[in-house]
């Protein structure tokens, strides 16, 4: 016997209803990013990050073996890109091809982020590899902010410096920024890992939204290939990627329209040449 039309109408409008239902349920739970960083160099293992469940974002070292198949792989299978653009470290080690430090020159130094984010397909933000000789000074913060706002990226500050000014310097310049909460896997353990993704979960719940960044390491993986399918069910957040976390906070991906982007980027690099530029960067911005 067949369903009769109003009986078919009946239950398409229910599993519309509950469909809708669970989209704005899930609006109201805190948010989680995750961001899997330094992708590019082992296909293999890159390919295994990827397959991950959920909407994380991935972090891909530029002019690395893999990179554009990795980038092209995450695009293809709906995944979010990232340049993880290489930075000079205090400790002096090496951040790899395509390297940004203070000992480039203004024009270098554009050039080189220019090309990190050329080497990087379908990328929809930019965020530090190592860094933590390079954020803290802002001339050079203004120059990367200058590239990030010509190229309609957001940011997201990797904080391998406390004394980082890379999200004041994005926020100065109206660049759409998060900055990371939590690493998670300092300590590569699985009981380390799993205290510092509960941790995460904690300043998602009590924030709003809380940004972790990860590193493709077999103990990493293996944790999040068994935390991620039950993560909503389990632990009543939500995981998104970068530019979903960027429209809940500022309402809109982009950075508004063309000609607001070549103004921001005039700014930015109004602002590096300015002798007085670090005195001109508001001391108290709100990240």
């Amino acid at each position: 016997m067949r369903p009769s039309v109003l009986a078919l109408t009946r239950y398409l409008v229910l599993g519309l209803a509950v469909a809708l239902s669970s989209a704005l349920a899930a609006q109201d739970l805190p948010i989680v990013v995750i961001v899997m960083d330094d992708l590019g160099n082992n296909q293999t293992v890159g390919k295994r990050a990827l397959d991950l469940q959920g909407d994380l974002t991935y972090a891909i070292l530029p002019n690395t073996p893999s990179a554009k198949v990795l980038a092209r792989y995450a695009h293809a299978n709906g995944k979010e890109v990232i340049v993880h653009a290489p930075m000079a470290s205090e400790r002096q080690l090496d951040p790899g091809p395509g390297a940004l430090s203070d000992q480039l020159g203004h024009s270098e130094f554009l050039a080189t982020v220019r090309g990190n984010i050329k080497a990087i397909p379908y990328a929809r933000g930019l965020n530090n590899h190592m860094g933590s000789a390079l954020t803290p000074i802002p001339e050079f913060m203004g120059l990367l902010m200058a590239v990030v706002a010509e190229n309609d990226l957001y940011f997201i500050d990797s904080r391998t410096s406390a004394k980082t000014v890379a999200a004041n310097v994005a926020e100065h310049f109206q660049i759409k920024n998060l900055s990371r909460d939590v690493f998670l896997d300092h300590d590569r353990s699985l009981p380390a890992i799993d205290a510092a993704f509960q941790r995460l979960l904690t300043l998602a719940r009590r924030n709003g939204i809380a940004v972790g960044t990860a590193h493709p390491y077999p103990t990493t993986l293996k944790y999040l290939e068994t935390v991620l399918p039950k993560l909503q069910a389990n632990e009543q957040v939500q995981l998104v990627s970068g530019s979903q976390a960027i429209r809940a906070r500022y309402g809109s991906e982009t950075n508004e329209t063309k000609s607001s982007l070549a103004a921001k980027h005039a700014g930015a690099v109004s602002y590096v040449s300015n002798a007085a530029a670090a005195d001109a960067l508001p001391e108290n911005v709100n990240r």
